[in-house]
């Protein structure tokens, strides 16, 4: 992000997803438009404690002034407490409720409201490629950014109709007699796991785990409902996650050998990169799932040092 800075010019528009890691330092950093879309627990072995997150998020409008422009997420209450001393003006999205001001959904139609109450119709929310309740929050702040940064909204009803997406966010990797692999290795917090979890709309296999980053796993656990069938466990958080699990609820599905053999197979076809698969077939599964005798150190074997995968998820 700083090279590009450094070589744009006086008219450029740089779009960044910028970490709270980096807005703990930030000096003279002053968005045009800044947005925060959710605060929910992360980064904690680093932060400590959500009110030290949720400053070190807020960081993005700090230097903003009233010309200027900050898109919250009007339906998450610990966002709103967020912007109470921002200076710039603030812009809301919601899923949920009309607003008088910002962007919402009405009925069927992704709305903006401008400033002096004229209204944009921009796309129905079907017509949107990205699944999940959480991609619709993702595409309304979208709007918001695009529109208040001076894009036309017919420009940007195109661009929502057309995105598929990008990789390891809610990606469909493959399709092999009906069972969709789905790459969600982004979601690396519960509350991001969670959504992708609520977007899958049939029974479905979950591989998760990685680094731990000090969250609980409670919330995630219980959203598995009857939807998640099977579970691999991975990564640093594995035992945590299995002995949370074991906890709150019991799986009651058990593969059997062959079901084991059939899924390797199936993973290694859409042709997953080399260290998911890895990740997949050095997955212990906390005995939920066991790899047969010797399949494990085999085709492991095929990709020798790239076993430093931290979290992958998979939907079935």
């Amino acid at each position: 992000m700083i090279s590009k800075a450094l070589s744009a010019e006086d008219d450029s528009w740089l779009v960044t997803e910028t970490s709270s890691f980096q807005l703990e330092t930030i000096r003279d950093f002053k968005p045009e438009v800044s947005a925060i879309l959710n605060l929910t627990p992360d980064h904690l072995d680093r932060h400590k404690t959500m009110e030290n997150y949720g400053k070190a998020k807020a960081a993005v409008f700090r230097n903003q002034t009233p010309d200027q422009y900050c898109v919250i997420n009007y339906d998450d209450e610990e966002c709103m407490k967020l912007v109470r001393d921002c200076k710039a003006k603030i812009v809301p999205f919601s899923r949920k409720k009309t607003l008088d001001f910002g962007v919402y959904v009405d009925g069927d139609t992704i709305i903006i409201k401008d400033e002096d109450g004229s209204i944009k119709e921009i796309c129905r929310p079907v017509e949107l490629q990205i699944p999940g309740a959480h991609n619709l929050e993702n595409a309304l702040a979208a709007c918001a950014i695009a529109y208040f940064g001076g894009i036309e909204p017919s420009v940007i009803a195109d661009v929502l109709r057309s995105f598929k997406g990008v990789e390891h966010r809610i990606e469909l990797c493959g399709v092999i007699d009906d069972i969709r692999f789905v790459n969600d290795s982004k979601g690396t917090n519960p509350d991001a796991a969670i959504k992708g979890i609520q977007a899958m709309d049939r029974p479905t296999l979950l591989i998760g785990g990685g680094y731990d980053k000090k969250s609980t796993y409670d919330e995630w656990i219980e959203a598995f409902g009857d939807k998640v069938k099977y579970l691999v466990l991975i990564g640093q958080t594995r035992e945590k996650i299995a002995e949370q699990q074991k906890r709150l609820r019991a799986l009651e599905a058990q593969l059997t050998e062959e079901e084991n053999l059939e899924i390797v197979r199936m993973v290694k076809a859409v042709k997953m990169d080399n260290r998911e698969l890895t990740a997949f077939l050095k997955a212990y599964a906390s005995g939920l799932i066991t790899l047969p005798e010797g399949m494990m150190e085999a085709e492991a074997a095929a990709d020798p040092g790239e076993n430093d995968m931290e979290d992958t998820k998979y939907e079935e």
